[in-house]
């Protein structure tokens, strides 16, 4: 599953993905893969760790499936 909500974020507050790829240290290229999970590419604990600290957003919220799965185990 794609990060669509982290991906919208971004965007909706005109944060350029140049400047995140910047700041976790990795190419641009790369956080496209992660965010669009291509072919299973995801980003790593101190990547969400990073990015949460440095937008102030909560892991639970972006990045966690929990709230998906518990949803669709009912």
């Amino acid at each position: 599953m794609r990060y669509l909500k982290l991906k919208s974020y971004f965007i909706a507050n005109d944060i350029k993905f140049d400047v995140i790829a910047k700041e976790l240290g990795i190419s641009r290229t790369t956080l496209s893969k992660k965010i669009n999970r291509f072919k299973g590419t995801d980003f790593k604990l101190d990547e969400v760790r990073k990015i949460c600290k440095l937008y102030k957003i909560d892991a639970n919220e972006f990045f966690l499936l929990w709230k998906f799965l518990k949803r669709n185990s009912m």
